[in-house]
């Protein structure tokens, strides 16, 4: 959901963007 993906923009800078791409991936079904 785009909540989901607005709370972990800010997250990025601290996560790497692998991991980031990773919980995108599992946001889609």
């Amino acid at each position: 959901p785009p909540e989901r993906l607005a709370k972990a923009v800010p997250d990025m800078q601290t996560l790497s963007i692998e991991a980031f791409l990773d919980v995108w991936d599992n946001e889609i079904p």
